[in-house]
């Protein structure tokens, strides 16, 4: 019996989390940014970028990013607009986890 109830406030708790961040992401207060330094193999060049994440509901978040390479002579970019989609998770009791 100790065994059950361990196990039910141990998933209850772990759900009650994932609820907590959600709801954490849904009510941010706006995007956040910041920078990146990389290397493009491609090229054989070193890079410097910026990147920007923008939630737009607790599921799916804008994620743009811009990279310069620093290449001579010239210049070279790249400008780049991804989707995070965090899809929701089946439980080992075949649930889906969620808010």
């Amino acid at each position: 019996m100790l065994v059950v109830v361990l196990l039910l406030a141990l998933t209850v708790s772990s759900a009650d989390a994932q609820r907590r961040r959600r709801r954490a992401i849904a009510t941010s207060s706006g995007p956040t940014y910041g920078a990146h330094l990389g290397y493009n193999f491609d090229v054989d060049k070193l890079l410097l970028g910026a990147q920007l994440a923008w939630p737009m509901t607790p599921d799916l978040a804008l994620y743009p990013t811009f990279d310069y390479y620093f290449v001579s002579p010239g210049s070279f970019w790249a400008l780049n607009v991804d989707l995070k989609f965090r899809p929701p998770r089946v439980t080992a009791r075949g649930t889906w986890a969620g808010d």
